[in-house]
């Protein structure tokens, strides 16, 4: 599992060049397809590491890894598993139950060689929000971001609700830099450059982030705590308004089928409980990330806008991820994600180690499907706000069918506009099937989500045409 990878972009003689680009990498990957690697003769079967036990309820992964000498780490009941200690010889005990096993995957940081470039922010238009957008955009709509924590600067002030520290660091705040950097692209108000001659807003100004921290300082974190950050978020989503989830995190699948994948499981039931789910494609080009090659979620490429506000210059970079399986086509969906300005944290690990690509003070420029990924969310519940009994398949269709197209690519470029202002399809059309991964809310689900099993409307009146205040 890794935080999709972004290079951030300072000033200088050229405008896309990387400065620097993080991703967290698994230094312990399942190969796609590859079960995890299980007892053999001359390895050690008394060494033991943290496993991901999944599948059918946390009573029974618990009962298994007891019953095996292993040791329960915490419950990941969004997918029916726990988080474990087990040695190879236990792995091979608790396999025989029929149960999934996947490695808990660390992550490290990796660096990139840069060139300073100037930036351009013509990334708000781009996506055509109308002219009827205002600051109060996604008013009482919570946002769940997945990630290093969220600053609470002055561009997000009192729209901040703290939710749990996964990292272990003992605190909420963004110490990495990435969180931060994806909630103002999100809901930044940009008055921190409100006297600049470009005001640098997020999408959705008025909703509010529910941060959740899986990774410190060193940006490390693990699929156990993601999975658990995402669970989370599932479970306070009625208290906290959350109906939008931002996952800016990939990382190579971890079986052949999503429907074999821990991180689809959880953001399936994610999208089941009605929170609509926005995904990074992934930064390996021809190949999408999990949990982004999830048929179900909404997964979101980077578009080049170019030099000039018009559609005629604008390109998909190499390295975002793309590919067609029989399931999807994948992403769905392009947004801005070359040279996009958002917020720094001050003190993070990225503000100290790269000044060079500070902006204004306040700001940075950066480049990747994360940073695609969170103006999507940020769309998606501007959509919300004005669509209130709207699904998660709704808000997929509305997005992806308004699309422009984008020649020779496979995404759509998002237009906000022309998705909030889109006749419904049928639910047949609108609302989509798919096996699920694994039924984590326990509610008998198969190949279609809790609206569809409960029935077609065929005036389909969830979406209502609505326009700002």
């Amino acid at each position: 599992m890794g935080l999709a990878m972004n290079r951030i972009i300072g000033s200088g003689s050229r405008r896309r060049r990387p400065i620097w680009a993080v991703a967290l990498t698994a230094l312990a990957v399942v190969a796609a397809g590859a079960p995890m690697a299980t007892a053999t003769a001359g390895s050690d079967h008394t060494t033991d590491r943290t496993v991901l036990v999944w599948g059918s309820s946390p009573a029974d992964a618990a009962e298994a890894v007891e019953d095996a000498g292993g040791e329960v780490e915490a419950t990941l009941a969004v997918v029916g598993g726990v988080a474990a200690r087990l040695t190879d010889r236990q792995t091979t005990l608790v396999r025989r139950t029929g149960l999934q096993v996947n490695e808990d995957a660390p992550m490290a940081v990796a660096g990139e060689g840069f060139e300073p470039v100037p930036p351009s922010d013509h990334q708000f238009a781009a996506i055509n929000p109308g002219d009827d957008w205002n600051l109060d955009a996604g008013a009482g709509v919570g946002v769940a971001l997945i990630d290093t924590g969220v600053t609470e600067v002055e561009d997000l002030r009192g729209r901040v609700v703290q939710g749990p520290d996964l990292s272990g660091e003992g605190t909420t705040t963004d110490t990495y830099g990435h969180g931060t950097f994806m909630a103002g692209l999100i809901a930044g108000d940009g008055n921190l450059s409100a006297a600049g001659t470009s005001r640098h807003v997020g999408v959705a100004p008025g909703a509010h982030i529910v941060s959740v921290k899986v990774a410190g300082a060193d940006g490390d974190t693990t699929l156990g705590r993601v999975i658990e950050g995402i669970g989370w978020a599932i479970e306070n989503s009625e208290r906290y308004g959350i109906r939008v989830m931002n996952l800016s995190v990939a990382v190579p699948p971890l079986s052949s089928s999503y429907r074999a994948d821990p991180l689809s499981a959880a953001v399936e039931a994610a999208w089941a409980s009605g929170i609509t789910v926005v995904a990074a494609a992934g930064n390996d080009g021809s190949h999408v990330s999990s949990p982004g090659r999830d048929p179900w979620v909404i997964t979101v490429g980077a578009l080049d806008t170019g030099d000039t506000l018009g559609p005629d210059d604008d390109s998909v970079p190499a390295w975002s991820g793309r590919e067609s399986t029989p399931r999807a086509t994948k992403p769905e969906l392009l947004a801005p994600g070359v040279s996009v300005i958002s917020l720094a944290a001050p003190g993070s690990t990225v503000a100290q180690e790269f000044p060079g690509s500070v902006v204004e003070e306040h700001y940075f420029v950066g480049s990747g499907t994360s940073m695609a990924a969170a103006m999507t969310a940020g769309a998606v519940a501007v959509l919300t706000e004005h669509h209130v009994a709207a699904t998660p398949d709704d808000f997929k269709a509305a997005l992806v069918s308004t699309g422009r197209p984008v020649p020779g690519e496979l995404g759509r470029a998002l237009d906000l506009t022309a998705a909030d202002l889109s006749t419904a399809g049928s639910p047949e059309e609108w609302w989509q099937q798919f096996p699920v991964a694994f039924n984590g809310l326990g509610i008998g689900l198969h190949d279609r989500m809790p609206w569809a099993e409960a029935g077609s409307d065929p005036e389909h009146a969830a979406w209502v045409d609505e326009r700002w205040a």
